[in-house]
């Protein structure tokens, strides 16, 4: 929120903002778990009480762009890693968890929000990866793979997909082998 305040938007501005929860060990501060205390199992208090202390924390980003009024200059992306853990959540409909590579430990949700650019409640239908997110920015910021002396890159643009509907550039997505 400080940069944003702070920050000159005569310039681009660029913010990666990684939140550690939800994840293990859970906790969270007092006030905030005594907000769930109808929730009995203390792992599900916990979980519920730490989303809430990021969600408030993603409002007072989202806040602060708009204050600065830059939100329609703004790009919001959000997601998550992987899916979660049964003991703490669901990933219903799918089977898994996170650690699996089934759909629930691999498909999650996730969302970009720029208004005037993106349509409100569009879907991605296709798949798309992490990985893909980078040379997304890179496009969308006017650079080129490759540039700056970077060898390939394993994502792909995926712009078009988000943007205008087409259909994703992948027809694959990663693999993963683990002991």
């Amino acid at each position: 929120v400080r940069l944003i305040e702070r920050h000159d938007f005569s310039r681009p501005l660029f913010l990666y903002v990684p939140f550690n929860a939800p994840h293990g060990p859970y906790q969270a501060p007092r006030s905030q778990l005594d907000r769930f205390e109808d929730i009995e199992d203390p792992r599900k208090r916990a979980y519920a009480a730490m989303v809430t202390c990021m969600d408030e924390a993603i409002g007072r980003i989202v806040s602060a762009i708009d204050r600065r009024g830059v939100r329609r200059d703004t790009l919001i992306f959000f997601c998550s890693d992987n899916g979660g853990l049964d003991i703490v959540s669901s990933n219903g409909p799918f089977r898994g968890q996170k650690a699996f590579l089934y759909e629930g430990g691999i498909r999650v949700r996730a969302f970009a929000a720029w208004p005037g650019v993106l349509e409100p409640g569009a879907k991605v239908r296709g798949p798309l990866h992490m990985v893909d997110l980078f040379p997304t920015l890179l496009e969308l910021a006017g650079g080129r793979p490759g540039s700056g002396g970077a060898g390939p890159l394993d994502g792909k643009d995926a712009w078009a997909a988000i943007a205008e509907g087409r259909p994703s550039p992948r027809d694959e997505i990663l693999l993963n082998v683990t002991p």
